[in-house]
């Protein structure tokens, strides 16, 4: 029997955006709502800056946002609304919600997801429950 950690998944080879490289391009530096909007505007240390529709942000609810913090030296963001609802806001979410070529990540993850599948579909008594 090969061990688990010796065979390797095979992931598509996809050159990674430009988002992937640099710190820049994932490190956040603002944050702000902006309520006439109903948006979160979110800049990155590499200059580019984002609108994000409240509600296409998972987890939020109809009240209002009472504050928008960078947290983790800007890997992410925190906003708290008048409920006591929080939730956390990675950067590379910011990113697949703003800009569709960050959508490469999605991809990878993906392809990871499916492959650790099929290795674990693979075990010897996969499918069975003891």
């Amino acid at each position: 029997m090969t061990p688990v950690n010796a065979r390797r998944a095979v992931l598509p080879e996809i050159d990674p955006p430009e988002w992937a490289v640099t710190a820049a391009a994932r490190r956040l530096v603002d944050v702000e709502y902006v309520g006439k909007m109903e948006a979160v505007v979110f800049r990155f240390e590499d200059g580019r800056i984002f609108g994000v529709p409240l509600q296409e942000l998972e987890g939020v609810d109809r009240t209002p946002v009472t504050r928008a913090i960078l947290v983790y030296d800007g890997d992410a963001v925190v906003i708290e609304q008048f409920s006591g609802n929080r939730l956390e806001v990675p950067w590379d979410v910011v990113l697949c919600h703003a800009d569709p070529s960050s959508r490469t990540g999605i991809k990878v993850a993906h392809a990871l997801g499916v492959s650790v599948a099929a290795l674990v579909a693979q075990r010897p008594g996969a499918g069975t429950v003891e």
